[in-house]
């Protein structure tokens, strides 16, 4: 048999195509996030959390991937309430946790990880829940406010991260029967976009290649040629922290059951999150609602019986529990019903505490 090279010239310039995407993905995936990427996001800070504003979750994602293993690492996520509105790192919740956590414990293995965005909806908060457990994230701990559960969320709160769902992450939803959920409620573009951000490199960090090129090549030249500005200049991201639209209606209420009530789609990722937690991190996810002590200690400076110590150190049972109205701290104790005992006996997923606010003297160790 003889081989013709003629055969492959009609093929010749998509496969130089090909090759030439493939080695700039390598490129972007290996030298531009180690040098480039990580620096950047990354090594600056001490805990790590979305820096882009909500414009590219992928970064998150995949310097959690990508960073060393500690021996546990503790993921919260929730909304302002949780990351003080996007506020110094020394306030956070995470950092302030992470902290607690090495201090009490004497080890420097704990990593807290804020996985918190500014009027994170519930719906999207299962979304990160499902891509957080598939990066191997060992405790799970969800803030939830009722301000999270609308019938009819505000577009501009609705973050990105239905743009970077992979192909695993969408199977591990399925698989605990979120199937009809994500068809509801993850249009097929999105599904579209982060199979191709997922596996696309190159497409997921485009603006920060965009970013990249400006800086380091074009804007020194940019003066005498205002067109380049134009294409590869970014716009400042807008920081200023967005305030939620106050609804003007008949009822003395702000949260009335017309707009918050059951059924919804983000009190069903309510009940998602929790079959989450059944099948892929019994024992190691933490809910709650209302002020919380995450550290529960009593009076006397002891742990609580449900403190979250108590969860990381041995694995035992987390707690799911709510002071800020009957609705919520009612469907956390219907979730810790339903999904709150995995197959090992005596092992308990989700454990309901009633949390009252914590008061001076409760705290007088803090």
């Amino acid at each position: 048999m003889h081989f013709h090279l003629g055969r492959l010239r009609p093929y010749s310039t998509a496969l130089k195509v090909v090759v030439t995407l493939a080695v700039i993905n390598w490129l972007v995936t290996g030298p531009f996030f180690s040098e480039y990427i990580v620096p950047r996001y990354v090594t600056p800070f001490h805990i790590l959390e979305d820096r882009t504003s909500g414009q590219n979750l992928a970064i998150m994602f995949d310097c959690l991937s990508r960073s060393p293993r500690r021996n546990l690492r503790v993921a919260l996520v929730g909304d302002s309430t949780m990351n003080s509105a996007d506020s110094l790192d020394s306030t956070l919740i995470p950092y302030l946790v992470g902290e607690g956590l090495r201090r009490r414990f004497q080890r420097n293995d704990i990593e807290a990880i804020d996985s918190s965005e500014v009027g994170l909806y519930t719906s999207d908060g299962a979304l990160f829940v499902d891509k957080l457990l598939g990066r191997g994230v060992d405790v799970i701990v969800y803030g939830l406010t009722l301000r999270a559960l609308p019938l009819q969320p505000v577009a501009r709160y609705v973050s990105r991260i239905g743009d970077e769902m992979s192909l695993g992450d969408l199977v591990r939803m399925a698989r605990i029967g979120g199937a009809p959920w994500l068809v509801d409620n993850l249009g097929a573009e999105h599904v579209i976009t982060g199979v191709v951000r997922t596996n696309w490199a190159t497409y997921a960090y485009r603006s920060s290649l965009r970013r990249f090129i400006w800086e380091s090549t074009l804007e020194p030249v940019a003066p005498s040629w205002p067109a380049l500005e134009r294409m590869f200049k970014l716009p400042a991201h807008d920081w200023q922290v967005l305030v939620a639209p106050r609804q003007v209606g008949k009822s003395p209420y702000e949260w009335t059951r017309e707009a918050y009530g059951i059924p919804n789609p983000n009190w069903e990722a309510l009940d998602l999150i929790g079959r989450m937690c059944q099948r892929y991190a019994p024992g190691r996810c933490v809910l709650y609602a209302g002020p919380v002590n995450p550290f529960g200690e009593r009076g006397d400076g002891g742990e609580g019986r449900n403190s979250l110590p108590r969860a990381l150190r041995g694995r035992q049972p987390a707690y799911a529990g709510g002071n800020v109205g009957g609705a919520v701290s009612g469907r956390l104790a219907a979730i810790r019903a339903t999904y709150g005992h995995c197959r090992r006996p005596g092992c308990r997923v989700l454990r309901v505490h009633q949390r009252r606010p914590v008061r001076p003297q409760d705290c007088s160790g803090c």
